[in-house]
């Protein structure tokens, strides 16, 4: 199965790793509804390279390996 990769952050700076099959359509309101996130957003390039180590494009959940202070959810 082929999967989305969504890497998230709300307003405090709370990190989020989403994974779902490739087909899932996801609507960032309802998911914050349903998980009680914050106000979550695509977090940036930056954070993206900094705490996971990957590109935009590149989210996956191996880079989760790099993120020694735990701080994606």
């Amino acid at each position: 199965m082929h999967t989305k990769n969504l890497f998230l952050k709300n307003k405090k700076n709370n990190f989020f790793l989403f994974s779902c099959q490739e087909s899932t359509i996801v609507d960032l309101k309802q998911l914050n509804k349903i998980l009680s996130l914050g106000n979550i957003s695509f977090a940036r390039g930056l954070y993206l390279k900094n705490i996971l180590g990957v590109n935009p494009g590149s989210v996956t959940p191996f880079g989760l390996l790099n993120d020694q202070e735990n701080r994606i959810k």
